[in-house]
């Protein structure tokens, strides 16, 4: 069995947002990791005159976010994400988060997963979550917080979280453009 990641982060918050978005990236397959990198460092290098540069959603300029999306619909992966709206404020931000793994527990079977660490404000979270695995008989390689300054994948995941948030959101032009840019990978 080929080794399968998941990169989780969010964009939005429920209270102070119009929806928030958790999502899930999927990379069945690694053996690319090492071509997506050289990618990524050569369109940093070429945007930012840094390879190390950080990518944000909420910071990019749109052209930067159209470039990014277009360079990397040469490769395979799939995104999973949940969803809830402002009027939803009756969870707690574990909860909705724990309500997100439920949804989407086809997804995690044999897999490394990697949370945003922005998410780890209680260290409660990671036993929950394995709770909950494990109680659904999910077998799960690992799991761990992980910094998006230094995982490129956890900052994939903020641009495509970041994305379909602003697409629920607001839905202008430029948020369709960049929606229908990754759309085909959303499941």
């Amino acid at each position: 069995m080929k080794e399968k990641h998941i990169y989780i982060d969010e964009s939005g918050d429920p209270k102070n947002t119009k929806s928030c978005v958790i999502c899930f990236l999927v990379f069945d397959n690694t053996t690319f990791f090492n071509q997506i990198s050289l990618d990524m460092d050569n369109f940093k290098l070429r945007r930012f005159n840094n390879e190390s540069t950080e990518l944000h959603f909420n910071k990019e300029s749109f052209t930067t976010k159209r470039l990014f999306f277009k360079l990397l619909i040469k490769y395979n992966f799939k995104i999973y994400f949940y969803q809830t709206d402002r009027l939803d404020q009756t969870l707690s931000y574990h909860n909705y988060f724990i309500k997100s793994i439920k949804k989407n527990l086809h997804i995690f079977n044999h897999s490394k997963i990697y949370i945003d660490g922005d998410m780890s404000k209680n260290k409660n979270l990671l036993q929950k979550i394995k709770h909950l695995l494990k109680a659904e008989k999910i077998l799960i390689k690992s799991i761990k917080f992980s910094n998006s300054r230094t995982n490129l994948f956890i900052q994939f995941t903020d641009m495509f979280a970041g994305c379909i948030r602003r697409k629920i959101d607001r839905g202008s032009r430029e948020d369709k453009e960049l929606f229908n840019l990754i759309k085909k990978f959303i499941h």
